[in-house]
């Protein structure tokens, strides 16, 4: 990276938190003037997983402190919205998805409003995807902002994260785990963090490091069992733990255990020998067993023609 990017990526991460990358269209709210109220937003899902790793409880808080910052700005209330957005960014563990979103909007709310750092907002979702749109209802002021941004961090380019694993390894065994970072972005995150989950037992495996072009990870054999299925993610961090981006892989463990043999089963009680051990025993068993029957008929059970004493 060059002395000019070096320069602006720490002057970002001085200015403010830095945002995630996606590829999402974030419309402006329009002039204060011109806002009317509308019908509040309705609450945010839980995100469903890619690969099986369900949400966490602080992720699941992330996005509902995102809904109400959308709540306030649908209302037309920008003075909250924007104290609602910073905060939802500090309080970390939001998604890419989401941090993009919340850099966008910050943006545009501190544009209309007149504050300053709106620039900084804008260049933050730049430098980690250049393309964020702004819709047609935007302000002049803020399409030149956010041209400016895209200028400003065009050396940057987009944010790559990479994860090297095996498709399918053979159970019992650890799985090596790679994750790449392009240089560019080195400056901007501060951890790569690592999680592996097994579907069919719930084993879960984590892990975190500072931030490097390449970090190594491994999934343990404890979680590689038989006829599992691995959920493996990769994430870029921020100071705050919110994704600046995440990778996701799956890693198939087959079941090579032999299979037990049923066909001798499948006769069930006639087709095995008991029946003509039964038999035997009691024609051996003569008058003696012939008369213990009859004196005590409520002790039988019968089961077409062979009787079985209880």
């Amino acid at each position: 990276m060059n002395r000019s990017l070096r320069r602006l990526s720490t002057a970002l991460v001085l200015a403010l938190p830095i945002g995630a990358w996606s590829s999402v269209a974030v419309a402006a709210p329009p002039s204060a003037e011109a806002a009317k109220p509308v019908e509040a937003a309705k609450p945010v899902e839980a995100a469903k997983p890619a690969s099986g790793l369900a949400a966490t409880p602080e992720q699941t808080a992330a996005e509902g402190r995102v809904h109400f910052a959308k709540d306030a700005w649908d209302k037309g209330d920008f003075d909250r919205a924007e104290t609602l957005y910073r905060e939802a960014i500090e309080r970390g563990s939001l998604s890419p998805e989401t941090v993009v979103e919340c850099y966008v909007r910050l943006g545009s709310l501190r544009s209309i409003l007149g504050k300053k750092k709106a620039l900084e907002a804008f260049r933050a979702a730049a430098i980690l995807h250049r393309n964020f749109t702004l819709p047609t209802e935007a302000g002049k002021r803020e399409v030149a902002l956010a041209d400016q941004a895209r200028k400003d961090t065009d050396g940057f380019g987009e944010i790559t994260l990479t994860a090297e694993v095996a498709k399918e390894s053979p159970a019992g065994a650890p799985i090596p785990v790679t994750a790449r970072l392009d240089a560019a972005h080195i400056a901007v995150a501060r951890k790569i963090a690592f999680i592996a989950h097994d579907g069919l037992y719930g084993k879960e495996e984590k892990s975190v490091r500072d931030v490097a072009e390449k970090s190594d990870f491994l999934i343990p054999a404890t979680l590689a069992g038989p006829g599992t299925r691995i959920a493996v993610r990769v994430d870029a961090l921020d100071q705050f733990g919110n994704r600046l981006a995440s990778v996701e892989n799956t890693v198939m463990i087959p079941d090579d255990r032999p299979k037990d043999d049923k066909s001798a089963k499948k006769g069930g009680f006639w087709s095995s020998p008991w029946p003509y051990v039964i038999g035997g025993t009691l024609l051996a068993g003569g008058a003696a067993t012939g008369y213990y029957l009859f004196l005590r008929p409520t002790d039988q059970v019968h089961i077409n023609t062979v009787t079985i004493l209880r």
